[in-house]
């Protein structure tokens, strides 16, 4: 992010370059301190940088030879991000899906998901989990060995929980399967 607030991409060819992503794609400014999350989609064959923008939207920049943009919140009817929400991107390749997750104002772990066509899904509803703390930390995984999908969070109750799907969403209590101390 620049100090503008807009996306900058740093690019090398054999030399160095820096290109305004925000400015080319006509896409709003990120709002300060907005993370940043990047991804090449093996199923569209463009490259994906997320951000939240001032609206509270999950925003994408893509580029397919040229860059675009995409408001995700809207597209997939999604509920808007709390303030200071992470976000966490990967590559199901269970499903062929791209998933973006973020925190909603209401702290539940929210999915964004491409299969063509945005969707929006309440992964701690889905779960049964309780709800993250403010400014919880997010960290999502495609694990191939248990062919489940993974997103992990700080609960209010300062324990890890682990969000899981393998066609179905589950919660498990990390801090208390293991008896670890509190985050």
């Amino acid at each position: 992010l620049g100090t503008d607030q807009h996306v900058r991409a740093l690019w090398w060819n054999g030399t160095w370059h820096s290109s305004d992503v925000t400015l080319t794609a006509g896409a709003p400014n990120a709002i300060a301190g907005s993370p940043l999350v990047s991804l090449i989609n093996p199923y569209a064959h463009d490259v994906e940088v997320e951000y939240l923008a001032s609206d509270q939207h999950v925003h994408e920049l893509w580029w397919n030879g040229a860059w675009h943009t995409t408001d995700l919140t809207l597209a997939a009817g999604a509920p808007n991000a709390a303030a200071g929400s992470p976000l966490v991107s990967d590559v199901d390749n269970l499903l062929g899906h791209v998933e973006v997750y973020y925190l909603g104002a209401d702290q539940h772990v929210r999915a964004l998901w491409w299969d063509g066509t945005w969707h929006s899904s309440d992964v701690t509803l889905a779960a049964g989990a309780p709800n993250a703390a403010a400014g919880s930390p997010l960290v999502s995984l495609d694990n191939t060995r248990a062919n489940i999908i993974q997103v992990h969070y700080i609960g209010a109750d300062e324990h890890v929980h682990e969000l899981w799907w393998n066609g179905t969403w589950h919660a498990d209590d990390i801090t208390q399967l293991t008896g670890a101390p509190l985050a």
